[in-house]
């Protein structure tokens, strides 16, 4: 996914947040009010979260480790 510093160009987002490359590393930071969230008891429903997404047609397996430095729940 991360190649010389950049995404590889088979990669793209969805609600581009704001990152940076540190190596291997991608940190991003998210806008406020970003979320996915369907039928809640409250009636919120929210689309805009970030993701960087990819196309493939062959099954895989992902493995994620996240850090977070939140201000807020």
């Amino acid at each position: 996914m991360l190649s010389n510093g950049k995404i590889a160009e088979s990669y793209f987002w969805h609600n581009e947040p704001e990152f940076k490359i540190d190596g291997d590393r991608l940190h991003i930071t998210t806008k406020p009010d970003t979320d996915f969230w369907q039928r809640t008891d409250y009636g919120i429903q929210l689309d805009n979260g970030h993701c960087l997404l990819t196309k493939t047609d062959k099954d895989f397996a992902l493995t994620i480790r996240t850090l977070f430095n939140y201000k807020n729940q």
